[in-house]
């Protein structure tokens, strides 16, 4: 229904409601992944790293009993 109300129109085919559907998921899972990556940083469990090139990436602590812990809580 989202979808469909943000259309001038109010309607689209089964093309244009799943590119909209799939693009809106992507997003929600984009903002999670941000927020749980903000997390795991922030107790220490991931460290962000920059490359020479000005690109980031994203290091797993090798704590493995600290990991299983959150992972099972």
């Amino acid at each position: 229904m989202t979808h469909l109300k943000s259309k001038v129109d109010h309607r689209d085919n089964l093309d244009g409601i799943l590119l909209g559907i799939y693009e809106q998921e992507i997003q929600r899972l984009s903002n999670r992944i941000f927020r749980n990556l903000g997390y795991l940083i922030s107790i220490g469990t991931i460290v962000e790293v920059q490359n020479a090139d000005g690109s980031t990436y994203y290091r797993l602590i090798d704590n493995q009993r600290e990991i299983e812990k959150l992972l099972c809580d």
